[in-house]
């Protein structure tokens, strides 16, 4: 664990109408518990998660747009497997919410809840990169 790593409890991202979700924005152990201590394979995963999920949560604005439920609930879904295996619980948890209001057909849900998942993603994008900044692979940002 680097001096850039957070610690899984320390950092819980707002839930629903801002009330804390309980979830850390980025479990750094997750991983670990996924691939071992296998630094490459961490990060590239860590790196394919940064690269595919701003794709992801385009598409599922263009769902959200388009009042496409089966669409949004298949993106959340595949949204909240690939955040949750990398650590970032927060934005796995709330993909569940918009996928359970999805499968229970519920649009106006889905409707309220997407528009939290790209600051979510961006507060879990932000300590991922900052992890990976040493040896950040090209194509992806280390601000």
């Amino acid at each position: 664990t680097s001096s850039t790593a957070v610690d899984p409890a320390s950092t819980s991202a707002p839930g629903v109408n801002g009330e804390p979700s309980g979830h850390p924005v980025w479990d750094t152990t997750a991983l670990v518990k996924l691939v071992g201590n296998n630094q490459a394979m961490q990060q590239r995963l860590l790196t394919k998660f940064l690269l595919t999920a701003g794709d992801t949560l385009a598409c599922i604005e263009a769902a959200r747009k388009a009042d496409d439920l089966a669409e949004l609930t298949r993106l959340a879904h595949s949204l909240k497997s690939a955040a949750r295996s990398v650590g970032a619980l927060a934005l796995g948890e709330h993909c569940w919410a918009v996928e359970s209001a999805g499968r229970a057909g519920d649009l106006a849900a889905c409707q309220a809840l997407a528009p939290a998942l790209p600051d979510l993603f961006s507060a879990a994008s932000t300590l991922i990169q900052a992890h990976l900044a040493p040896t950040a692979p090209v194509g992806v940002a280390t601000r």
